[in-house]
């Protein structure tokens, strides 16, 4: 399409050429119908008449030549600008199916990386699964054998808890009776040392 338009342009530049060159021929021989009629002023010479006639055929026939490739370039003209608009609508038209084939290969590379990422993770998220529920399991087990231990030490912990408190309560009973047994005999010894005082001051009495 291009290079139709191109050769289009060509044949509308050789028709503007020919059309300068007519246009200046017909001004040329506008000029010499002129002279003519100034020269039969002057002479009247009857061979002025076919001469100017003759001449003014050819200036009229090129004048409707010119007026017809007016007219023809003019619609040459819109032509080449209707077939550029085209070409230019074309042009957009390949861009766009390109970019279009563009966004969908990117779509279907996007939806295969989708797929094959939905693929890994389904993968992962079933080791994990597997991974943690091992490592739960594995939990539960040291949880049950620490409560297991716990329980046998909170058994013997009770166990001598209780001993030691009826240890501590039979030194307690010992204890209180041993303070008892003390202070009666601290009393039963002073009550015998204020006897013997008395009985020293009756004899005294009993000699003075």
């Amino acid at each position: 399409m291009e290079s139709a338009i191109h050769e289009l342009s060509l044949i509308r530049d050789e028709k503007a050429k020919n059309l300068t060159n007519l246009t200046s021929r017909s001004q040329e021989l506008q000029l010499i119908l002129a002279e003519l009629i100034q020269t039969y002023k002057s002479t009247k010479d009857e061979s002025l008449k076919q001469e100017y006639s003759k001449l003014a055929n050819e200036r009229d026939s090129l004048q409707k030549r010119i007026e017809d490739i007016h007219v023809n370039l003019a619609e040459q003209n819109e032509l080449i600008d209707n077939y550029n608009e085209k070409k230019e609508q074309i042009q957009a038209n390949l861009t766009n199916l390109k970019e279009h084939e563009k966004e969908t290969l990117l779509n279907i590379n996007s939806f295969k990386k989708i797929q094959e990422i939905e693929k890994n993770l389904s993968t992962i998220s079933e080791n994990n699964y597997n991974k943690t529920l091992e490592k739960v399991q594995e939990y539960n087990a040291k949880i049950k054998a620490t409560a297991k231990i716990s329980i046998q030490l909170n058994q013997k912990s009770n166990q001598t808890l209780d001993d030691e408190l009826m240890l501590s309560g039979a030194d307690n009973k010992y204890n209180n009776e041993f303070k008892q047994n003390l202070k009666m005999e601290e009393m039963w010894n002073i009550n015998k040392e204020k006897k013997i005082d008395t009985d020293k001051n009756r004899v005294n009495d009993l000699f003075s």
